[in-house]
């Protein structure tokens, strides 16, 4: 792909940044049935939006290089920035496009037009994102991403939320249910199961609180345990826990996620991110659909530090654990505090591997959450203390477009991660 590389001055008049704007591109998953089982023309699709990451990292990259050391992936010893992120309520702003959402076991369009805002579809089914936690992110100063496990605190998932379009929709018992909380009958408490890894785009920022466009992504493996009749950790020591390796969640760009079950119901859904530091109900793309990286309509700093963030992807059938995830009975280890399986995924082949089935293969879902993100540690008062990129131009008003060396790129749609979590909007 060819890009088009510019100087921008940006909102602070101080510094200027490289940026590239690329082609919009479209990602595409495929799901095969001896994985994912008795599904047919199913897909996610994830499109960049045109955004690139440090030294022009993207979608199918998870690791950046160094323009300063060489070195590639995470340094642990050149820590750029670190950061906390907390997931809000569903503030009404986005302009989603609404579903008619099914309620366990139902499969019927309980829920008319619902809000999509903060909510996981999971096989139709309507949740809302709970209260989460995302702890001691961390980013070295090339811009790898390096959340650990025990960071990522998801909430237990057993409410929907349902927020309708006001139009004549009936109350219960007579017609379709009411707007408000609804209790849930299957719930589910997802956790991280390995350390996150990926690129974050903060570090093409002139500033770590700027209000500037950062997004970013990683990848995890992840565990879904869940429990039917309204069940949960407390009252149930026995949940079915669904592993989903290399899970992948994005702060840019939108998802499309169709399944199709055979001789059975197709279903789409869709999810797109609001941009760290955007008001939503501004668009931040031009006509093409790319990022616009100078003077975009869409930053705001009363929205300063607000993310979103999405993930989707179908459950497979089971997934290769390690021996040590299980006992000498074979039962699976838990943590006896909190329940949940200390399990590694591992590749087939590996000595001892066990294979975990799960049964809920073959269901697509898809997670949006808005969120907050909270600056703890930058590296030091000098830009190279947290960044690897762009130098400062002080005392210029304006620069004509040039190109520049590989080794100073700084691109101007800068992506900060889920953890740079940027806010979602959801289109279909």
């Amino acid at each position: 792909m060819e890009h088009r590389r510019t100087i921008i001055i940006v909102l602070s008049g101080a510094m200027s940044q490289l940026a590239i704007a690329a082609t919009p591109t479209d990602y595409y998953k495929y799901y095969d049935t001896a994985t994912y089982g008795t599904i047919n023309n199913s897909y996610l699709k994830f499109n960049d939006w045109g955004y690139k990451g440090p030294t022009g990292v993207g979608a199918n990259d998870f690791v950046v290089t160094s323009t300063v050391t060489g070195i590639t992936g995470f340094d642990a010893t050149r820590i750029g920035q670190e950061q906390n992120v907390r997931t809000l309520p569903a503030d009404g702003l986005t302009p989603d496009a609404r579903y008619n959402i099914s309620s366990e076991y139902s499969y019927g369009d309980d829920y008319r037009n619902a809000s999509m805002d903060n909510v996981i579809t999971f096989d139709g089914w309507g949740y809302s994102m709970p209260e989460s936690y995302f702890n001691n992110m961390q980013i070295d100063r090339a811009g790898n991403y390096y959340v650990p496990k025990s960071g990522m605190d998801f909430g237990f998932v057993d409410m929907f939320n349902y927020e309708d379009d006001g139009a004549n929709v009936p109350l219960e018992p007579y017609g379709y249910p009411q707007a408000g909380a609804h209790d849930t009958i299957i719930n589910f408490q997802p956790y991280g199961i390995s350390d996150g890894k990926g690129w974050c785009g903060s570090v093409l920022a002139s500033g770590a609180g700027e209000t500037a466009i950062m997004a970013g992504q990683i990848t995890f493996d992840i565990v879904f345990d869940v429990y039917a009749n309204d069940g949960d950790p407390s009252t149930n020591s026995n949940p079915a826990p669904q592993v989903i390796p290399g899970l992948i969640m994005r702060s840019y760009g939108s998802y499309e996620i169709t399944t199709e079950l055979v001789g059975g119901e197709r279903q789409t859904f869709n999810g797109s991110a609001v941009i760290n530091n955007t008001n939503p109900l501004s668009n931040p793309l031009d006509e093409n659909g790319e990022i616009i990286v100078n003077n975009n309509p869409a930053l705001d700093a009363a929205y300063n530090n607000r993310v979103s963030f999405l993930g989707a992807d179908v459950i497979p059938l089971g997934a290769w654990m390690s021996a040590d995830s299980y006992d000498e009975f074979g039962n699976r280890v838990k943590d006896p505090i909190t329940n949940r399986w200390l399990a590694t995924v591992v590749p087939e082949g590996t000595p001892g591997a066990v294979w975990h089935s799960n049964g809920f293969g073959g269901k697509a879902f898809l997670m949006r959450a808005d969120g907050e993100r909270i600056v703890t540690f930058t590296g030091g008062p000098n830009r190279a203390d947290w960044t690897d990129y762009a130098p400062e131009y002080i005392g210029l008003e304006s620069l004509s477009p040039v190109p520049v060396p590989a080794a100073v790129w700084l691109f101007g749609s800068g992506l900060l991660g889920i953890a740079c979590a940027a806010r979602r909007r959801n289109d279909t």
